[in-house]
C-alpha cells in the first residue's frame, strides 16, 4: 500500500489546490525547479527566455531590469502608486483548454515594446520574430476555481510571479516591491485587512525614470539649461557693452 508520502509531488499539490489550498510561485528564467507538471494542471506555461522591455525598464540600464506600470484591476493590485522592479523575469501563457476549471487574472504586464529574448547574449538584444516573443506579455497572474464556492469549504488560488528576486532583500525595498508581496500575500491568506490597509509613506522614496522621462532630463540638464544660461549670459554682456 502507497503511503501518503510516496505520492508524487503534483499529485498532491493537486489533491492541495481542489481542497482549498493556497500557492505562491515565484519562478525565474533558466530556473532548475522541475514543475512545469504542477503549472500544467492548472494551465499555465512558464515561458522561455527573458523578457526584454523599450519602455517600462530602469531608466538607461540593463533591458531586463523592468519597472512595471501595467497593472490588471485586481485586489492584488488594487490603489497601486508605484512601478515594481522585476529583474531577469520570465513570462506566464494559460492554456484554456487544460486550465478550462480556473480564472486566470494577469496581474502585471510588460509594455507593448517588449518581448520574451530567447538568445540573450551580451547587452545587445534585436527582436525576433521567429524565435522571440512579442509583448506585452503577462509576468504575474492569480488563479481561483470557476466551480462556485461550498457552503463551509475554502477556495483555493494560486499567484504565480515569473520573477522571485523582486522579493528579495536587493529590492524589496522599493515600494511597489514591497505592496506587490505584501497584498499577494494577503489575499492568499484572506487576510484582506492587509490588501486595504494603506501602506505607510516611504522614508526612502527614489525617483526612478523611464527611458522617456531621462531623456528629457538629459535634454533639460545638458541642453536646455547650459544654452539658457549662455544667452542669458551673452545678453548681460552685450547690455554691459554698450554703457
Amino acid at each position: 500500500m502507497r503511503r501518503p508520502l510516496d505520492v508524487p509531488q503534483h499529485q498532491r499539490w493537486r489533491h492541495s489546490s481542489t481542497n482549498g489550498g493556497r500557492l505562491l510561485v515565484l519562478l525565474d528564467p533558466d530556473s532548475q525547479a522541475d514543475i512545469e507538471d504542477l503549472l500544467r494542471q492548472w494551465g499555465v506555461e512558464a515561458g522561455r527566455g527573458v523578457l526584454v522591455d523599450l519602455q517600462d525598464r530602469l531608466a538607461q540600464g540593463d533591458l531586463t531590469a523592468l519597472m512595471v506600470r501595467t497593472f490588471t484591476e485586481h485586489e492584488i493590485t488594487q490603489d497601486f502608486t508605484f512601478a515594481v522592479l522585476f529583474p531577469v523575469s520570465r513570462h506566464l501563457s494559460f492554456h484554456e483548454e487544460t486550465g478550462k476549471d480556473w480564472d486566470f487574472v494577469p496581474l502585471a504586464r510588460t509594455s507593448p515594446q517588449s518581448w520574451a529574448e530567447t538568445n540573450l547574449q551580451g547587452r545587445v538584444v534585436s527582436f525576433s520574430a521567429k524565435e522571440d516573443v512579442q509583448g506585452p506579455l503577462p509576468l504575474a497572474a492569480a488563479l481561483t476555481p470557476k466551480k462556485p464556492l461550498e457552503e463551509g469549504k475554502r477556495r483555493a488560488a494560486l499567484v504565480v510571479v515569473g520573477n522571485s528576486s523582486f522579493a528579495s532583500n536587493a529590492y524589496i525595498n522599493f515600494p511597489g516591491n514591497t505592496d506587490f508581496l505584501l497584498h499577494a500575500l494577503g489575499w492568499l491568506a484572506e487576510e484582506r485587512e492587509l490588501i486595504s490597509i494603506t501602506p505607510k509613506e516611504p522614508a526612502f522614496r527614489p525617483f526612478i525614470p523611464n527611458p522617456v522621462q531621462e531623456r528629457i532630463l538629459l535634454y533639460v540638464q545638458v541642453l536646455f539649461l547650459p544654452s539658457l544660461t549662455f544667452l542669458w549670459g551673452f545678453t548681460v554682456w552685450r547690455k554691459r557693452r554698450r554703457l
